[in-house]
């Protein structure tokens, strides 16, 4: 049965998102009734402008080259992020997706864009970012060595202190795990140290913290162990539970030696 009027017009009343139709040239030719309460400005405000005269204008060169021209010349599933202006005045951030309406020869005849305000979403990423990087100077500024490992095992991440530690260039400590045969470990008694009894391999196999694990250390730059104390603890993403990752820090050099 197909769609009436009303049905359309229904849907076009209570659509979340705000959808458009523009002419090639990018003026508005239609806009669906949410621009009200998304962006303020009542549906005929709109319809005839250029909306470009919204658009931050630090952002109007990369809307145009990466989402206008292109859909002008048929490419569409086109996603973008930028400002544009809101009624009050105030920037909000979009994200819109742009695809071209063609005619049976192919031919591009209108473009429609759907849009979303994400600009909570953007200021969350911005926090996170913001708080990442002050993670980062603050990790690098430890004292004590520093190593995360996967589920795997392998070092995803760790800070520079770590890899002096362990005579490693950061690019040579990324991607090893307990398994991995350059580690020669031995226990204080000179006996090797089994990979599954590495701290880091205890807390990822039993989620139990390890404290204070006395390792020697060997490497080929070395004509003697180099001795170091590992406490190792699960860590996880966002306050969930995130089995299978563990956090190995606290890594220092003492000055035990076993002979």
């Amino acid at each position: 049965m197909p769609l009436t009027d009303s049905v359309y017009e229904r849907v076009a009343q209570n659509m979340s998102d705000f959808v458009a139709l523009h002419s090639l040239d990018g003026l508005y030719v239609w806009v669906s009734p949410s621009v009200k309460r998304i962006l303020g400005y009542d549906p005929e405000e709109l319809v005839g402008t250029n909306p470009y005269d919204l658009f931050h204008p630090d952002d109007k060169k990369l809307i145009r080259s990466k989402t206008h021209q292109p859909a002008v010349t048929g490419e569409g599933n086109i996603r973008i992020r930028y400002r544009i202006r809101h009624a009050s005045g105030k920037y909000i951030w979009f994200e819109t997706l742009t695809q071209p309406i063609e005619n049976d020869k192919g031919e591009v005849l209108e473009l429609q864009t759907i849009s979303r305000d994400v600009t909570e979403q953007v200021s969350l990423e911005h926090e996170l970012a913001k708080s990442e990087a002050l993670y980062r100077v603050a990790m690098d500024s430890l004292e004590e060595g520093v190593v995360v490992h996967d589920e795997a095992g392998r070092i995803i991440a760790h800070n520079p202190r770590a890899a002096d530690i362990l005579g490693m260039s950061t690019d040579e400590l990324a991607g090893r795990a307990p398994r991995d045969p350059h580690w020669q470990s031995i226990h204080p008694d000179g006996t090797p140290f089994p990979p599954e009894e590495h701290p880091a391999s205890i807390t990822l196999r039993s989620g139990e913290a390890c404290s204070k694990v006395l390792m020697g250390v060997h490497n080929s730059q070395w004509n003697s162990y180099r001795w170091i104390s590992i406490n190792s603890r699960s860590v996880h993403s966002e306050g969930c539970e995130e089995p299978g990752r563990a956090k190995v820090g606290s890594a220092h050099e003492t000055e035990k030696i076993v002979r």
